[in-house]
């Protein structure tokens, strides 16, 4: 369930949501006091929020360690500092177990100077990220391409033979094999992550069964 919402007094009201995506840009006439003026009160010990929520946040600027302070700071205040400043930020419970490619945020171009600059330079971010989810895609579903192919037929052999089986798939087979030859150069060297585990979860999720089935019969 996705709930958008504008009335901030739903950040009080349910302060377990695990999610919580803060976007746009602050009206002109708000009324809010400034951030620094705000008191600590609903914090916890230690500096963390009493919704129990991490954060991460989306940011296309290079990585710098103003950045840095800056994001440990929105995950010490969270979501309520909505209540006092705008942010555009992402609040949430869930443990990623991959790390950004800073590579390709790097390479993004900042598209605020101008209308007109603006949007050339989104043509340009939206190849680069189009690309970069391609790749990422490809190599990542590369290891289940030998469960999509059978055996070429020996010269001579009769058409109307019944061509031989797919291969049969195992998970338990396919995480052990996956463990031993790795994950290959370009997800290894592209981004740091827990594979195996990011595979199991895949495996595991309502995703795959639809998608691999389709590919059987494709």
């Amino acid at each position: 369930m996705v709930l958008g919402v504008t009335n901030l007094f739903f950040l009080k009201a349910l302060r377990n949501m695990p999610h919580v995506v803060s976007v746009g840009t602050p009206s002109l006439n708000s009324n809010r006091v400034p951030f620094s003026s705000r008191s600590s009160a609903g914090r916890l010990p230690g500096g963390k929020s009493s919704e129990g929520l991490g954060v991460q946040q989306l940011s296309l600027r290079r990585f710098s360690p103003t950045n840095l302070l800056n994001a440990v700071k929105l995950r010490r205040d969270g979501p309520l500092c909505l209540m006092t400043e705008h942010k555009e930020a992402v609040w949430t419970s869930y443990a990623a177990i991959t790390k950004p490619d800073t590579s390709v945020l790097n390479r993004l171009v900042d598209a605020g100077m101008s209308p007109r600059v603006e949007e050339s330079m989104s043509v340009v971010n939206n190849e680069i990220l189009r690309r970069h989810f391609l790749e990422l895609t490809t190599n990542f579903l590369a290891p289940f391409g030998p469960y999509f192919q059978v055996n070429a037929p020996s010269d001579g052999s009769s058409p109307y033979v019944t061509p031989p089986p797919l291969p049969s798939f195992s998970a338990d087979e396919f995480l052990s094999n996956l463990s031993a030859r790795g994950v290959g150069k370009f997800l290894s060297k592209r981004m740091k992550s827990n594979w195996p585990d990011l595979y199991r979860r895949f495996l595991q999720g309502p995703n795959f069964v639809p998608w691999f089935q389709r590919r059987l019969c494709s």
